[in-house]
């Protein structure tokens, strides 16, 4: 989320705030996270702009120096504006190369090495009415259009991720309809969850051998909430076979609203303790983790 006050702090020079991590999600064969900022073509924004999600088209710049592959637009505020800016949201990412998920319920499939990757973006968290949503052709979750969604993938791709934007993002805790939704894209054959939105980082849970990540957290944020500033970097380890083999947790802080920094980096002792609570975590829900390095390395 890089509108409101990052904007501001930027300057709207987007690429400053990730110059000291971008070489570590370049290095990625495939590099997703989900986009919560509607794009002007504007210089700057508003004063009076009715929503912080809003950024400038120098955003793409700010992207396209951490190697985003694709983004998901499937979240309660790119209908902070009007269809017209959502529409040219869209269209700003993909002439720059940026494959845009969560657009009705179609997949998007990336490939390397003989492995196909389909992404599949729900929207659960409805400001308004679903309509909102349907009009722009963002993709909301139903049970039976997930699962009719990540069963054609399957027919498709070597590996289906299902991507969610659910829960509460002012409130820490993973919720009842949270765990069921998980569990019923791992019933239809999903092979890895991964949920935004929601406050705060979780532990990893294994269902049915799939890994379920409820909340990835921030990269960037201007909220002020301590839990939304404490992140991690999600680093999916896939194998020749198309399994998702080990996830590497690489702890980030977000600075001032400005600047991502590697957590060790910014403060070694919180970094520590904020790797070893999640770390411990896991291994009470019966994972293979261990801190390793500054990192949360976990075996699936």
């Amino acid at each position: 989320m890089m509108g409101g006050q990052v904007s501001k702090n930027l300057n709207y020079i987007y690429t400053s705030a990730f110059k000291d991590i971008y070489y570590i999600t370049r290095d990625s064969d495939f590099t997703f996270a989900p986009f919560s900022t509607n794009i002007t073509n504007l210089t700057e924004i508003d004063e009076n702009a009715k929503s912080n999600y809003v950024v400038t088209k120098d955003i793409i710049s700010g992207l396209s120096s951490l190697g985003i592959d694709a983004v998901s637009v499937s979240n309660d505020h790119m209908i902070d504006f009007s269809s017209t800016l959502f529409k040219s949201t869209v269209d700003i990412l993909e002439k720059n190369n940026i494959y845009v998920s969560g657009i009705s319920s179609t997949p998007v499939y990336l490939e390397k090495n003989g492995i196909k990757i389909a992404i599949i973006s729900s929207n659960n968290v409805i400001i308004g009415t679903s309509s909102n949503y349907l009009k722009n052709n963002i993709n909301t979750y139903k049970l039976e259009t997930m699962t009719n969604d990540i069963r054609k993938a399957k027919q498709n791709a070597d590996i289906v991720v299902v991507d969610m934007h659910w829960g509460r993002d002012n409130e820490y805790g993973v919720t009842a309809e949270m765990k069921q939704i998980a569990k019923n894209a791992v019933d239809a054959g999903a092979d890895l969850v991964v949920g935004s939105h929601a406050l705060g980082i979780y532990p990893i849970v294994e269902y049915k051998g799939k890994a379920i990540i409820y909340s990835t957290g921030y990269l960037m944020t201007d909220s002020d909430m301590n839990l939304s500033k404490e992140n991690y970097i999600f680093d999916v380890n896939i194998n020749i076979d198309s399994i998702v083999e080990s996830i590497s947790l690489t702890p980030i802080y977000i600075m001032d609203k400005k600047q991502i920094k590697f957590y060790y980096q910014y403060d070694k002792e919180k970094a520590d303790a904020f790797c070893n609570k999640i770390n411990e975590w896991n291994k009470q829900n019966g994972l293979n983790s261990d801190v390793v390095n500054g990192k949360i390395e976990i075996k699936l």
